[in-house]
């Protein structure tokens, strides 16, 4: 075999190895393995966390995150982690409640904040020039819960608070009053909803220690109903799987489904809940979702179709909030359930495989595109201060570094081989000369 032969096959061999190595699936324990991006400290008690959207003009399109608690609300920055600003209210009061939307006409989210022990609604807006919150306008109201959507149709959003004397009210985007109803007992919670899809809130339904009650988008009441146990939270989804859409209250004890007009269609099995973690997800492969709940001991799955109990996912503690999502990159989504001490990864048979302890009660669970790579990673905060950012590192898609190796490889060898193929003869050593 001449040497031009051995060099073609060595070639050959090479790239066809190269070629494998890209066919090889990613290891178990690379697609199972998070971490944290970064934890900060804010150094006060915390009560909310929201997404902002992108803030500070960095060229960079991920969220910043903000916090907000005892004596202050907080923004850092998404990638990092680093605190920009602080806006400080009394230390004795707490921003209980808060809410993230577009009030002008320009691309950045404004945050809204109100504190029911410090009688305030705060309305603000980064300021990327000084780095600083700018105050756009502050109202003194007992806040107990806020939203910020689009009620009227002119595609600008308004402000919902409730307060402790059980008012509902609503302020165009310039803070002025659009229109205020009393329902005179406290209100706890309300939900904005979109009956007829179509991106636009038209009602809004509003929590009492005993009541539901359903206003449209002018503040009229449309109904209300008693019910037997605290209301917490509510959804609008089709679970019967008739093309219409049924709300789904979750209540302290009990889940009760209500037709739009309000007609009871079931209730669930009982348990005890203390906080209103709840959201909707077809798991089943039925032509409906399934509704899923923070309760005292886990998380239950229920049917939609008679609230009858699927599925347990067990905790020592009691869930605070719950998200399902594709975390890993693959096909399959995931339970992420966060309770008073951890949070916890769960397949949707019941199977728990990752524990993430964390410094205090998990206030909530966001689902968040934070390092570009087309996975929707975790951020979080803990009730005594600390927020974290949870996900896949930038390296544990090896796949593709595998391709890039490949590729440069392939190119270095190819132009090796042609500069071998190119390269000048040597010249031939002159014939000595003949001597007679």
């Amino acid at each position: 075999m001449d040497m031009r032969t051995r060099r073609n096959r060595l070639l050959i061999g090479i790239l066809l190895l190269l070629c494998f190595i890209n066919l090889l699936p990613q290891a178990q324990s690379q697609e199972m393995y998070q971490g944290f991006f970064w934890v900060t400290d804010v150094g006060y008690p915390l009560s909310a966390i929201s997404a902002t959207g992108d803030l500070n003009a960095d060229h960079i399109q991920l969220s910043e995150i903000v916090v907000a608690g005892r004596g202050a609300l907080t923004l850092l920055d998404g990638i990092t982690g680093l605190i920009m600003c602080h806006y400080n209210i009394s230390p004795t009061s707490t921003f209980n409640a808060l809410a993230v939307g577009n009030l002008d006409t320009d691309p950045a989210n404004e945050i809204g904040a109100g504190s029911k022990d410090g009688n305030l609604l705060s309305i603000l807006k980064y300021n990327p020039t000084s780095h600083n919150f700018t105050l756009l306008w502050e109202k003194q109201y007992n806040v107990t819960h806020i939203a910020i959507a689009d009620i009227i149709g002119d595609s600008l959003n308004e402000v919902l608070i409730s307060d402790l004397e059980g008012n509902l009210t609503v302020f165009f985007h310039n803070g002025t009053l659009c229109w205020s109803t009393p329902l005179n007992t406290t209100i706890q919670d309300f939900t904005c909803l979109d009956f007829s899809q179509d991106n636009v809130t038209d009602r809004i339904l509003v929590f009492r220690d005993s009541c539901i009650t359903l206003l449209n988008s002018t503040g009229l009441i449309e109904w209300q109903v008693e019910v037997t146990s605290k209301p917490q939270n509510g959804l609008l989804g089709d679970v019967l799987g008739n093309q219409d859409q049924e709300l789904v209250l979750k209540l302290q004890n009990y889940t009760l489904c209500l037709a739009q007009n309000g007609t009871s269609l079931w209730n669930s099995t009982l348990y005890m809940a203390d906080y209103p973690g709840l959201l909707l997800y077809n798991y089943t492969d039925d032509s409906y979702p399934e509704i899923f709940l923070s309760t005292s001991n886990g998380t239950y799955s229920l049917s939609g179709t008679n609230g009858t109990l699927i599925h347990r996912y067990l905790t020592n503690s009691s869930v605070t909030s719950l998200v399902i999502g594709n975390l890993f990159g693959g096909v399959t989504d995931y339970l992420i359930i966060g309770d008073t001490q951890n949070i916890t990864y769960w397949t949707l048979e019941g199977s728990i495989f990752m524990i993430v302890p964390l410094t205090g009660a998990v206030l909530d669970i966001l689902l968040l595109e934070m390092n570009n790579n087309g996975i929707p990673d975790i951020a979080t905060a803990s009730a005594n201060g600390t927020i974290y950012v949870i996900g896949l590192p930038w390296f544990v898609d090896f796949t593709w570094i595998f391709v890039g190796i490949a590729i440069g490889s392939a190119v270095i060898i190819i132009s090796i081989y042609v500069a071998m193929k190119t390269k000048s003869p040597k010249p031939k050593a002159p014939s000595p000369a003949f001597t007679p």
